[in-house]
């Protein structure tokens, strides 16, 4: 016989977390994780991993040898039945939260001998915390369980559970003590699940958001009935802030969902209404009710708002309840606060500044006054003041300040008519903003006079505020208004003007006349009125001799010519003449006195200057070669070289023909060793001095024809010029230049084509612009956008036609007259491969050759590919462009140069892209044909040489930045060419013409021509 075994010890779990159970190992398993438990085959025991180690839970008793019915074979084997069937884990059927329900389980006998259960209770839950369980809504009913079980008999125990909301999936471990030495002891596992909707309500007032959720932590609360909430979130009160009494603050929105979707069920806003409000101040707080009032889990969102309007100033509270069918808050509920702010009220403020004293109403300050005087003034003469109405109320709601008299500021009393109102410009005004007015003091007669100036309005201070005013009128005076207008500028002497405005003073005191050439003059006009009032005012009388004086160093550069009225009735004026005309070089300076019966200055007087322009005598300078026009901004903009060697170089300068004539033409031609070639050159023209436009006087485009004529055009003239510098024929029209094999121009503006013939003479026009491309028969190709058209020689439309989405960039005509046309279309390769470029070929007759051409060329990026050039040169087609990140990965815009042969093969030899930030341009193919490629950034620039096989001959690199020092010994460093024309001489050297940066002929010269030379190697002359 054997005695029972003692007991084991009982082991502890900890609190806080769910039991996982991994069944009988020998050993314990790898990475375990909190709430891991499993018995240890080997040691005997039961053990839990707590988050730091593993914690025994159980160990088996050993074996005795006593007698009785301690004494019995311990070949009776335990067992767990649900249903006839043996079990080791069973979930209880899930219910709703808060519903008690009970389940039995059998423990079976399947040994051939006696099975005693040993345990005290027989059936016990494994947790030390058992009360945290038993409120949890679990217990077993051990009461009709049997301690002794015969073999194949049977006994039963109960498991009772009424779960909670946040019971959604619950772990318990139930331990049965007995003699069956295999299971000691034996535990069997049951979980447990709750239908429960859990509540999630979120909102936000005045940038603050509040949000709740209302489940339990988990199984092991300390307190289980308190619902704190996921993730901590959970609010009491929520504060509206402060709000003016009348008005509202809302929240923006509160959502209330059934935030989980398993094991969850509808949600249900159990309230009549569902969102309640009450408390001492529930009539300051209003509810939009909740669009839905029954939520299913996770699918359904249902909103409502509430609105704070407190009703009178203070602090205000009530208590929001929102009933519903969640266990844990059924009744949930939050407190709602606020602070009524009284409401603001407008606030007067009211200064007005007259004669040199400063009169304030401000009420709420104290500070008032009950008249204004305006002192004395003569008979028409006008005095002012200076108002500032100011709302000094605070707050911004229901705090306008609000003039309500019609008009807003009134006059009345026996001498109204001597006082006039410039009226305020707004008769509302917000809190902290102000207005601007005006009262005027003009007498119609000489003695006192007096008024009453009334503003009604809405500030509780003062509405119906008033004040008196007074004023003397004296004897009538004359009043001096002289204007003189020279250069554009306009001088006013109106001395008493202050009075009117007290903003500005109209005087002068000096005069500039500007830069002029000896000889030549300026005029400034002289108007003198007695703005004086007709029939009120005094005589204005110039007391002079002559009425205008002219004194000083200076004086013989200048000249009047009087006035022919010297007495001036009120509201009359006469008119005279100030002239400069410079005698010699140098500034000039002298003093203008007009003596006049004016009481404020009878001895007026100003200074006038003027200045002789001087233009330098430029030393022939070495490269870079500066010019200096005429301490103005100066430019070029186009260049040529003829069959000869000969340079030109065409731009503008300021005021190169006179004083006035602003923008004006200027060319310059050098022979082919850089010597400059005066006779009949060194150009300078005004072709319109009437305007100071940048739009007139600066040519833009020029051409040279077979015989080496010029013919430079800006957008209003075009100018022919024989070789020797006369001019042939002047047009008054201007625009894009080109010429034909005949010598005949073509000029192109945006809506117009029209030809002339070599002597200027108008051979047709069209309505219409675009490109030119003439052929070898002088047939002539027009494009733009999309379309075509072809010319003949006298005008006749050939054909035309429209490449539909088709951008032309560039055209070209070879031997045989076949056009080639090249731009870019929009996913041309496939429906996502953006802007494409494209290329395609006609004959003469404009039917499209598609065998080898047509061609479509995605380089793999959606934007910013096409073409931009396209030449011919031998029997090749030759074409440039622009494409993103075609030499590599990361190295942004680049450009490319490809090789057809006329019929379309492409050549490999000439797929070349090149890494250069920018478009790659043809400037010129040599007689040698090799051809010179351009292309750079705003600093720098690289032209290649290439021979027709694709050999790198030659780079030419230059920076933009170079230090000059000009014959006047100013140095200037760090300057640039800004816009530069590139061109090469026959001997191919490099040009580069353009405008500085900033002055270079002297610290103050402006913008100034340069011309700056390397040559074939790329070394700076």
């Amino acid at each position: 016989m054997a005695q029972d075994g003692q007991n084991g010890q009982d082991g502890t779990s900890p609190i806080g977390f769910l039991i996982i159970w991994k069944g009988g190992l020998s050993s314990a398993p790898a990475s375990p994780q909190q709430g891991w438990a499993y018995y240890n085959t080997s040691q005997k025991k039961s053990y839990i991993w707590d988050g730091g180690s593993w914690q025994i839970l159980a160990q088996d008793g050993a074996d005795g040898s006593g007698s009785g019915n301690s004494g019995v074979s311990s070949s009776g084997k335990i067992a767990i039945y649900k249903n006839g069937s043996e079990i080791s884990v069973y979930e209880i059927p899930t219910i709703d939260a808060g519903v008690s329900a009970s389940v039995e389980f059998e423990i079976r006998n399947i040994g051939s001998s006696v099975l005693y259960l040993t345990g005290d209770p027989v059936v016990e839950l494994l947790y030390t915390n058992v009360n945290a369980i038993t409120s949890r809504g679990i217990t077993i009913d051990t009461s009709q369980t049997l301690t002794t079980i015969q073999p194949g008999s049977s006994t039963i125990f109960t498991v009772n559970y009424t779960p909670q909301g946040g019971d959604t999936k619950t772990y318990c471990s139930i331990l049965i003590r007995s003699s069956d030495a295999s299971k000691a002891p034996f535990y069997f596992y049951i979980y447990r699940s709750a239908r429960a909707p859990v509540m999630g309500i979120a909102l936000n007032v005045n940038s603050t958001s509040y949000q709740a959720i209302l489940y339990y932590y988990s199984l092991y609360l300390a307190d289980p009935g308190t619902y704190s909430v996921y993730g901590n979130y959970m609010f009491d009160t929520v504060n509206f802030g402060n709000v003016v009494t009348g008005s509202s603050v809302n929240t923006t929105s509160i959502t209330i969902s059934n935030v989980y979707g398993t094991m969850i069920t509808t949600l249900n806003l159990t309230g009549t209404p569902p969102i309640q409000i009450s408390g001492p101040d529930a009539d300051c707080f209003s509810v939009v009710q909740p669009s839905v009032s029954s939520l299913a889990p996770s699918t359904t969102n249902s909103t409502a708002q509430i609105t704070f309007t407190p009703l009178t100033p203070g602090v205000k509270t009530a208590t929001i309840t929102i009933p519903n069918n969640t266990v844990e808050a059924p009744n949930f509920s939050f407190t709602v606060t606020g602070t009524g702010l009284p409401v603001p009220v407008p606030g007067l403020n009211f200064t007005m500044t007259v004669d040199g004293t400063t009169y304030t109403e401000y009420p709420s300050g104290n500070l008032h006054f009950t008249s204004a005087n305006f002192g004395s003034s003569p008979i028409s003469r006008i005095k002012a003041s200076s108002i500032t109405i100011r709302n000094s109320g605070g707050g911004t709601t229901g705090s306008t300040l609000k003039l309500t008299g019609n008009p807003a500021i009134q006059v009345s009393g026996p001498d109204a008519d001597c006082f006039t109102v410039i009226q305020p410009s707004s008769i509302n005004i917000s809190a902290n903003s102000s207005t601007s007015a005006s009262i005027r003091f003009a007498p119609t007669s000489t003695g006192t006079k007096t008024a009453t100036i009334t503003m009604p309005n809405n500030s509780p201070d003062g509405p119906d505020f008033s004040f008196t005013v007074t004023g003397t009128g004296t004897a009538a005076v004359p009043m001096m208004y002289i204007s003189l207008a020279v250069n554009s500028n306009t001088y006013t002497e109106y001395p008493y003007q202050y009075a009117q405005s007290p903003s500005g003073s109209y005087t002068f005191s000096a005069v500039n006349f500007g830069d002029t050439d000896l000889g030549e003059s300026i005029t400034a006009s002289l108007i003198i009125r007695n703005n004086a009032e007709n029939n009120t005012g005094a005589v204005f009388n110039l007391t002079g001799s002559p009425p205008i004086q002219i004194s000083g160093s200076g004086a013989s550069s200048f000249s009047v010519i009087q006035p022919q009225v010297v007495s001036l009735a009120g509201d009359s004026n006469t008119s005279a003449r100030i002239i400069f005309t410079p005698v010699s070089s140098g500034q000039k300076t002298a003093t203008v006195t007009i003596p006049n019966n004016s009481p404020e200055k009878p001895d007026f007087s100003f200074t006038v200057t003027g200045d002789v322009i001087t233009y330098p005598t430029y030393p022939v300078l070495p490269w870079p070669k500066v010019y200096d026009g005429n301490l103005g901004s100066d430019g070029i903009t186009c260049s040529l070289t003829d069959s000869q060697g000969n340079l030109y170089f065409i731009g503008y300068g300021y005021n190169l023909v006179s004083s006035s004539s602003y923008y004006d033409w200027w060319i310059k031609k050098f022979d082919s060793n850089g010597n400059e070639i005066l006779s009949g050159w060194d150009k300078k023209i005004s072709t319109n001095s009437t305007s100071s436009s940048s739009s007139y006087d600066q040519p833009r485009y020029a051409i040279i024809d077979g015989a080496n004529n010029i013919v430079i055009s800006d957008n209003n003239y075009t100018i022919k010029f024989a070789p020797d510098g006369t001019e042939v024929y002047r047009l008054n029209t201007g625009g894009t230049l080109y010429v034909d094999n005949a010598n005949n121009v073509f000029v192109v503006k945006s809506s117009s084509i029209t030809k002339y013939n070599s002597a200027g003479t108008q051979a047709w026009t069209k309505s219409y612009g675009g490109t030119l491309k003439i052929d070898s028969a002088n047939g002539i190709l027009v494009y733009s956008g999309s379309s075509l058209r072809y010319l003949t020689s006298t005008g006749t439309e050939s054909w035309t036609k429209t490449v539909t989405g088709f951008t032309i960039n560039d055209a070209v005509i070879d031997s045989s007259n076949n056009i080639y046309i090249a731009g870019y279309g929009t996913d041309l390769v496939n429906v996502a491969s953006g802007q494409d470029v494209w290329l395609k070929k006609y004959n003469s007759a404009g039917t499209e050759i598609t065998t080898g051409w047509d061609k479509k060329i995605d380089w793999g990026y959606n934007t910013g590919e096409y073409a931009r050039q396209i030449f011919t040169y031998s029997s090749y087609i030759f074409v440039t462009g622009y494409g993103s990140n075609l030499y590599s990965v990361g190295s942004g815009g680049d450009g490319w140069i490809k090789q057809y042969t006329l019929d379309g093969q492409e050549l490999s030899t000439w797929n070349k892209i090149l890494d250069t930030d920018s478009e790659v341009n043809l400037l010129k193919i040599d007689t040698g044909g090799n051809l010179y490629f351009n292309s750079g950034s705003s600093t720098s620039a690289i032209i290649r040489k290439y021979s027709i096989t694709n050999v790198l001959l030659n780079t030419i690199q230059y920076n933009r930045y170079f230090t000059f020092t000009s014959q006047y010994g100013y140095t200037s460093s760090s300057r640039y060419v800004s816009s530069p024309v590139l061109m090469f001489d026959l001997s191919g050297n490099l040009y580069v013409a353009g405008y500085s940066s900033s002055s270079i002929m002297t610290s103050s010269s402006g913008y100034d021509w340069v011309i700056r030379k390397f040559d074939s190697a790329g070394v700076e002359q």
